[in-house]
């Protein structure tokens, strides 16, 4: 991957019981600079039984780079079932 701003759509969802909370997190981690760029998804918008994207913003991604899709400790949240993650560069001005 090139260095570059990218722009990250996750496509998830889950199952779970009531909708309180959070359900996951999803971003990306720069192991040399130890930053975490991530967005929590509430249980209420992905719990479903069709899988959902969500927007995760714009990134400064690089080669020190890696990306995420972790479930959140919500005893709430059942099952975390992730389909792709998509990664589109953005061009700058």
């Amino acid at each position: 991957m090139r260095p570059g701003k990218y722009r990250l759509i996750v496509s998830a969802r889950c199952e779970g019981e009531g909708s309180d909370g959070l359900a996951l997190e999803a971003g990306s981690y720069d192991v040399r600079k130890k930053i975490i760029t991530g967005k929590n998804i509430p249980l209420k918008d992905a719990k479903s039984s069709v899988y959902k994207e969500f927007d995760l913003g714009v990134h400064e991604l690089n080669p020190n780079c890696y990306l995420f899709v972790a479930p959140k400790r919500n005893p709430g949240m059942k099952w975390l079932y992730f389909d792709r993650l998509t990664v589109i560069p953005v061009s700058g001005k």
